[in-house]
C-alpha cells in the first residue's frame, strides 16, 4: 500500500504530477549545489592561502629571510604578516623545528582547515626554511546558509506554482472530458440530439468530433427505426383492418356465396401487407447501412437487357413498346448487382404502370465524363408539378393515382440504392411523359463500401 493515496481524478493526478516534477527538480538542484558549493569555496580558500603564502614569502625575502633577524624580530615580523592577511603564519627551519608562530587570527570568527606551505630561500637559492600559512577565513559560511534558505524558499514556491499551474491546465484538459461524459449521460437517457462542444487540445477536439459523428449516426439510425415503425404501423394498419373485416364476414356466413370473393380480397390484402413489409425492410436496411461493401463489377448493358426481358411479356400484354438505346459501349460500374437490378426494376414497373396502351417506354445508356447516365422514359400522363418535389419520399404518391396499386416506396428505394452507390437520381415530368435519370460513377479502384440486400 502506497504511503500517499493517489487521487482518482485526472485533474488531481495531473496536479500532483506537476508538483512532483517541481519537487524532484528542486531536490536535484539542491543536490548539485550541495556538491558544487563546497568544492567552489574550497578552491577559493586555497587561492586565498596561496596568495597569502606568496605575500609572506615576498615580505620575508625583503627583510632577509628566516635567519636574517633574531627570534624575537622574526616572531614580530610573522605576526605582522599574519595580521595583514588574516591568516596563521608559521616558520620552520630546514629540519622542521618551529622558529615562529603567529597563532590563529583573532578577528576571524571561522577559519578554514586548509594549509599552504612554501619554501624559503636565500639570495643564492638555497632553502633556509619553510613557511606554512593556514587558518584563513572560511569562505562561504554565511553565503552557503543564505543559498540554502533561498533554495528552500524557491523550491517551495516552485512546487506551489507548479501545483497551481497543473491544477489550471488539468482543468482545461479534464473539463472537455467531463462535458463529454455529461453529454454521453444525456444520450443514455434518450436525448439523442445533444452534441459535445469540441474544445481543449487537439486530441480532445478530435475525440469530441468523433463522438459527435458517432452520435449523429446513432440518432439517424434511431430516427430511421422510428420512421420504419411509424410507417409500418400506418401503412400496414389499413390492409390489416380490411383483412380482418373480410375474414370476420367469411366466418359469420361460411355458406354464403360471397365467401370466395371475401377470401380473394383477404389474399389481396395479405399480399399487399407482404409487399409493404418487404419494401419497408429493404428501405430501412438501405438507409441504415448507406453504402456498398465488397462491390462487384456490373456491366450495365447486360443488366438493362435482363431487366427488359423480365418485363417484356407484361409490356406486350399492355400494348406498350419497349426500347433500349445503348450508347454506353459496355459501361461498367462498381456496386451491388442485385440492388441495381432492383432500382431499374422499380423504375420499369412505374413506367409500365402509368403508361397507357399504345405508349412507349425507353431505357437509354450514355456516358458523361466519369459518370454513367441511365434514363427510363415513358409516354405516360406525367406527374403534377406540385407532386414532383416529393416523389422520392416514402409513401408519397401522386394525388391522382389512388386507383393504381402501389405502396409509394418504389422511388424511395431507388434513391436509397443510388445514394449507396455514390450517385444521383432526378426526375422530370410533363403532360407527355416522365423521365427518371440515374447517374452512377464509372468503376474505378477503391470504390466504397456496401449494401447487402
Amino acid at each position: 500500500m502506497s504511503w500517499v493515496a493517489r487521487p482518482r481524478s485526472l485533474r488531481g493526478r495531473l496536479t500532483l504530477g506537476y508538483a512532483g516534477i517541481a519537487l524532484l527538480t528542486a531536490l536535484l538542484l539542491g543536490a548539485i549545489l550541495a556538491v558544487a558549493l563546497p568544492r567552489f569555496f574550497a578552491e577559493l580558500e586555497q587561492g586565498y592561502l596561496g596568495n597569502a603564502s606568496a605575500d609572506a614569502v615576498r615580505r620575508l625575502g625583503e627583510t632577509g629571510g628566516a635567519g636574517a633577524s633574531g627570534a624575537q624580530a622574526l616572531d614580530q615580523q610573522v605576526k605582522l604578516i599574519a595580521e595583514a592577511d588574516h591568516v596563521r603564519v608559521r616558520i620552520m627551519d630546514p629540519s622542521g623545528r618551529m622558529l615562529a608562530d603567529s597563532g590563529l587570527p583573532t578577528e576571524t570568527e571561522t577559519v578554514s582547515h586548509e594549509v599552504r606551505a612554501e619554501p624559503i630561500t636565500d639570495r643564492d637559492g638555497r632553502v633556509v626554511g619553510r613557511i606554512e600559512v593556514s587558518g584563513g577565513p572560511k569562505v562561504g559560511v554565511g553565503l552557503t546558509s543564505s543559498i540554502a534558505w533561498a533554495w528552500a524558499v524557491a523550491g517551495a514556491i516552485a512546487v506551489a506554482v507548479s501545483a497551481a499551474l497543473g491544477f489550471v491546465l488539468a482543468g482545461r484538459v479534464s473539463e472537455p472530458l467531463t462535458q463529454l461524459t455529461r453529454v454521453s449521460g444525456e444520450m443514455a437517457r434518450g436525448r439523442l440530439s445533444v452534441r459535445a462542444d469540441p474544445q481543449g487540445v487537439v486530441e480532445i477536439r478530435t475525440l469530441a468530433a468523433a463522438f459527435n459523428e458517432m452520435a449523429a449516426g446513432i440518432e439517424d439510425t434511431f430516427k430511421s427505426l422510428r420512421r420504419f415503425v411509424d410507417d409500418a404501423a400506418h401503412e400496414i394498419g389499413t390492409p390489416l383492418t380490411a383483412l380482418q373485416a373480410d375474414l370476420e364476414l367469411a366466418r359469420e356466413s361460411p355458406t354464403d356465396a360471397s365467401v370466395p370473393v371475401l377470401l380473394d380480397q383477404s389474399l389481396g390484402h395479405a399480399e399487399r401487407i407482404g409487399v409493404l413489409t418487404r419494401n419497408l425492410l429493404t428501405l430501412s436496411r438501405l438507409e441504415s447501412l448507406g453504402a456498398v461493401a465488397e462491390p462487384q463489377s456490373v456491366e450495365l448493358t447486360a443488366l438493362v437487357s435482363t431487366a427488359l426481358d423480365g418485363v417484356a411479356s407484361r409490356a406486350e400484354q399492355a400494348d406498350i413498346e419497349l426500347a433500349f438505346d445503348d450508347r454506353g459501349g459496355g459501361l461498367v460500374v462498381a456496386g451491388d448487382p442485385a440492388a441495381l437490378d432492383r432500382a431499374l426494376a422499380n423504375l420499369l414497373d412505374n413506367a409500365l404502370k402509368f403508361t397507357p396502351a399504345g405508349g412507349k417506354v425507353t431505357v437509354s445508356l450514355a456516358r458523361n465524363d466519369a459518370l454513367v447516365v441511365l434514363r427510363v422514359c415513358d409516354t405516360g400522363r406525367g406527374i403534377a408539378p406540385a407532386d414532383i418535389p416529393h416523389v422520392f419520399e416514402r409513401f408519397r404518391r401522386a394525388r391522382d393515382t389512388a386507383a393504381i396499386p402501389g405502396s409509394g416506396l418504389g422511388l424511395a428505394i431507388v434513391k436509397a440504392i443510388v445514394d449507396a452507390h455514390r450517385g444521383r437520381v432526378r426526375l422530370w415530368s410533363d403532360a407527355h411523359g416522365t423521365t427518371v435519370e440515374m447517374r452512377l460513377p464509372i468503376a474505378r479502384l477503391g470504390f466504397g463500401t456496401a449494401i447487402p440486400l
